[in-house]
């Protein structure tokens, strides 16, 4: 008789925290969703560029002082080599140093005025350096060349919450929910600005 009430005691108890875990994670998600709601902010979809051949025993990853010097002894052999300049500006985006990054950009884009690549990278920074309206020109030169997800999730972004153009927002944030190549979670993000009312 003991034994049976222990049992259930025991039974209870995890039925208790099963229910707390549940709550919890219920929790965690509608804050999640709040949060994202009242901070809207574009993606920065890293794209996958060709590195730069490191000597083997400096090898690494992230941004470092090695790195830097070797891409700068890159550029002094070749300072016209779009891959050597999109390498630098990527190494300055992500320290957040915009400037710099801008100032290779351009270089970039003066040696590739078309290059897709480099015209994400110069809708992150504008948006970044607070000029929501070169990042939308940014982005909107990116999509007259190819139908690119994360450039459409950044217009209309930038379009709802920061140039106050719903109609030019929600135009792209359709167009990316029919875009059979944008990820998921992307388009679950895309179909949650959709739902919720212009800030």
């Amino acid at each position: 008789m003991k034994n049976n009430s222990t049992a259930h005691s025991v039974h209870g108890g995890k039925m208790i925290v099963l229910a707390l875990l549940g709550v919890s994670l219920l929790a965690i998600l509608v804050t999640s969703f709040v949060y994202r709601t009242m901070h809207p902010h574009i993606t920065e979809v890293v794209r996958e560029q060709p590195p730069a051949q490191m000597p083997q025993n400096g090898a690494q990853q992230g941004a470092s002082t090695e790195e830097l010097a070797h891409l700068m002894a890159l550029m002094q052999e070749d300072p016209n080599n779009p891959d050597v300049l999109k390498q630098i500006s990527d190494l300055f985006i992500r320290t957040k140093d915009w400037e710099r990054a801008l100032f290779f950009l351009q270089k970039a884009m003066v040696a590739t005025p078309s290059d897709p690549q480099i015209l994400y990278m110069h809708g992150i920074v504008l948006f970044n350096q607070d000029k929501p309206e070169e990042a939308a020109a940014a982005f909107e030169s990116l999509l007259a060349i190819e139908d690119d997800a994360s450039a459409r999730y950044n217009l209309g972004i930038i379009y709802k919450h920061f140039l106050k153009q719903p109609e030019k927002a929600q135009e792209h944030f359709s167009a990316l929910l029919a875009n059979d190549n944008a990820e998921p979670e992307l388009k679950q993000r895309a179909q949650q600005e959709l739902e919720t009312e212009h800030k």
